[in-house]
């Protein structure tokens, strides 16, 4: 599962949302976390990640009926 990550800027516009990193179930590429640590490190630097966003990939949490969150 890739879920979405959206790094924000404390008192600013919020930062892009996209990937994880390149892995994929369809992929041997080892799970590293390396876009959103980019992405982290350009917020924290008060940069813009470098590169084009990538849209995360992968299913959304699915909640059982009658187990939903409040």
């Amino acid at each position: 599962m890739h879920p979405r990550f959206l790094p924000v800027r404390p008192r600013a516009a919020a930062g892009v949302p996209g990937e994880f990193d390149n892995a994929r179930p369809s992929n041997d590429v080892a799970v590293t976390g390396a876009s959103l640590r980019a992405a982290v490190d350009a917020v924290l630097a008060g940069t813009t990640p470098e590169g084009p966003q990538q849209p995360s990939l992968g299913c959304g949490i699915k909640w059982k009926p009658g187990n939903e969150p409040a």
